[in-house]
């Protein structure tokens, strides 16, 4: 822009010496005598050093024309010059000259250069040490010049140069013409390479005046990329900014293309292609807005308006966001961490969580988004959020979606400090718990589940927040589906549950579950689970530590009748998250019950007493018993319960009568 404007000025005053040469023979004067005080009024006008170079050449016959060999501008820091032209010409119309008017039939600059430096101290060599504290006022238009012809900037090069930031653009082999006869329409043509990468550029822009100044730009870059522009630079010389009433930008692989034009250095961990863009844009100095905005992106759709406002100490950012289908696994690849398989232990670590973001940034965001895939096992559909963050206090004011029949609603609270303290509050209804179960396990259930949670937590990282968790959780269901395994044997169920292998091809219904979690800094204790099916209900107890990434958890079973075949032992799960065990319960209590219970009568009791005393003769032997995952975990008792009719006829007998 400063090189524009000091090249406007030079025109302006080598063409009102040209209506003053009118009367005083131009043709015949010696032009390079009055070089000096052309650099001079110049270096007075913009503060910029100025060296016209070779022959200067006013004339008016037989056309009015000036030719300058070129002209150095001194930057203000090192050595290098700001900018460097070669020949400069221009043919004007004479008879606009007689009335002190400059207009332009053709105007040529060959070779310009433009060397842009920041040094290692951040000290710019376009920037004065010392910034002049008078401020003239902008100019409206551009003055006597009211036409610029046939306008032909050939050859331009252009580098910046950062060492701060060690980094070097380059605009190579520039080339532009424009038709200037009409300044309130200027059409223009651009080509050339940045970074090596090829480029285009037409459209026109209004020069009448430079306050508001209308423009349209069509561009694309190494031609699969493409943008179409229409709208306003406002307060070009004062507080500059861009007011778009139509954006429309095309970008097939958007960050590829950055790097190549050397605009990013690393590949960023989000994943955007495809991208379309229709929007209203408004670009000021301290603002972006997008309004009335229809992005496709990674074959999504998203509408809405959003904004991002910088400030001396906090930024805002606005949002309200409708989205159709997002995928997850479409913008983020998973990490090679990830993928493994083979992890083994408690997933938390002590990696910093920065929550620096929410004291930087005030926040109101409103997001809709039809179907939301891969942030947990199910589709999530109908999620909205509602965010508001103020002064390092992040409000979840709502959180909810839906699943098949079933829907979730929550808020909750961040204030991010150090450590940084969380809560989570949510109410769910009818929400299939199979759907949330991964690694095959799915295929065992249909529960859905209602009830309420809360959680509350603390910590820079992981770790410290599972160390602080605590919070409580009801769930209950009214109805549902066991399938693939046997209640029976409740040890290889688990087992087989607990491997995702489905072995059996049969289901049974549940009447009813409930129960109540209580979490203390990061251990999950239940002590009243209750599951009733159609033959047996089940009490459970006992409780997951998040910290040390064990279980250990109790399930008795209680049969429904008196049959012999229905005798069934207890199951105890223990061991790591990772790798839990089912093992059979074997004590004499528990299988003596069992047994007598199924007898029923004096006799049950007196026969349950006598297995578990033979099975307390045992005890540390068995309680170091553990069957292998997929074979059966039934003990070993004195008779074969399993079917009454290979009994010995005497012990039949006996049996019946004592029933």
């Amino acid at each position: 822009m400063k090189a524009i404007k000091i090249l406007v000025i030079l025109f302006i005053v080598l063409f009102l010496g040209a209506g003053g040469a009118l009367y005083i023979v131009p043709n015949y004067l010696d032009w390079n005598a009055y070089k000096p005080q052309v650099e001079a009024f110049l270096k007075s006008v913009t503060g910029y050093t100025v060296q016209l170079k070779g022959d200067m050449s006013i004339k008016t016959m037989p056309e009015a024309s000036i030719s300058l060999g070129g002209v150095v501008v001194k930057g203000f820091q090192g050595d290098e010059n700001l900018l460097e032209t070669g020949p400069i010409a221009a043919q004007l119309d004479l008879k606009n000259l007689l009335f002190m008017r400059v207009e332009f039939k053709r105007l040529s600059v060959e070779k310009p250069t433009v060397m842009l430096t920041r040094d290692d101290a951040g000290v710019a060599n376009w920037e004065p040490k010392t910034k002049s504290t008078r401020q003239s006022a902008a100019p409206t238009d551009l003055g006597p010049i009211k036409a610029l012809g046939d306008v032909v900037l050939s050859n331009i090069n252009l580098t910046f140069a950062d060492a701060q930031s060690k980094v070097t653009h380059k605009l190579e082999n520039v080339q532009l013409s424009a038709d200037g006869h009409n300044l309130s329409k200027v059409t223009y043509n651009l080509s050339g390479t940045l970074n090596t990468v090829p480029f285009k550029l037409n459209g026109w822009v209004g020069l009448s005046l430079l306050q508001d100044i209308p423009l349209e730009i069509n561009a694309a870059v190494d031609d699969s990329n493409t943008l179409a522009a229409r709208g306003f630079v406002i307060e070009p010389f004062g507080h500059a900014g861009l007011n778009f009433s139509q954006f429309d930008l095309v970008a097939p692989k958007p960050f590829e293309l950055m790097q190549r034009l050397g605009l990013m250095a690393t590949t960023p961990a989000i994943i955007v292609q495809g991208v379309d863009l229709k929007t209203k844009l408004q670009l000021e100095a301290n603002k972006v807005e997008l309004n009335q905005t229809q992005l496709m992106v990674n074959n999504t759709k998203i509408v809405g308006d959003m904004s991002y406002e910088t400030g001396d100490k906090v930024n805002f950012i606005k949002a309200a966001l409708k989205l159709n289908d997002f995928d997850m696994a479409n913008f983020f690849p998973a990490r090679e961490e990830e993928k493994k398989s083979d992890r083994m232990g408690p997933p938390w670590n002590d990696d910093l969580i920065d929550t620096s973001f929410f004291r930087r940034n005030n926040m109101r965001v409103d997001l809709e988004v039809g179907k939301l895939k891969g942030l947990m096992t199910p589709v999530l559909e109908d999620v909205q959020v509602k965010l508001n963050v103020e002064n390092g206090v992040a409000l979840l004011d709502t959180a909810s979606f839906k699943v098949g029949k079933g829907e979730f609603r929550g808020n909750g609270r961040l204030d991010a400090g150090s450590p940084a303290r969380y809560q989570f509050r949510g109410k769910y209804s009818m929400l299939p718990l199979e759907k949330f179960i991964s690694g095959g396990k799915a295929d065992y259930l249909e529960l859905p589940l209602s009830g309420e949670m809360e959680f509350l937590f603390s910590g820079n990282n992981t770790q410290e927040i599972v160390e602080s968790l605590g919070g409580k959780v009801s769930a209950q269901a009214d109805a549902g589906l066991v399938k693939g395994v046997n209640l029976a044997d409740p040890a290889i169920a688990l087992t087989n549950f607990l491997t995702g292998k489905k072995v059996l091809d049969k289901q049974e219904k549940i009447a009813s579950l409930s129960a109540n979690l209580d979490i203390t800094n990061g251990v999950i204790r239940n002590d009243d689970l209750s599951f009733d099916a159609l033959n047996m209900t089940f009490k459970g107890k006992g409780k997951i530590d998040l910290v040390k990434w064990t279980i250990g958890y109790r399930l008795d079973p209680i049969t429904k009748g008196d049959s012999l075949a229905n005798i069934v032992l207890g199951v105890r799960v223990q061991g790591s998250l990772d790798s839990p065990l089912a093992v059979p319960i074997m004590d004499s209590k528990t299988t003596g019950a069992a047994i007598g219970t199924a007898l029923g009568g004096p006799v049950g009791g007196g026969v349950g007493a006598l297995i578990g005393s033979m099975l307390d003769g045992n005890k540390e032997q068995e309680k170091n018993q553990k069957p292998a995952q997929g074979q059966s975990g039934t003990v070993n008792l004195p008779f074969d319960f399993s079917d009454v009719n290979k009994l010995d006829e005497n012990v039949r007998k006996f049996l019946s009568q004592g029933k």
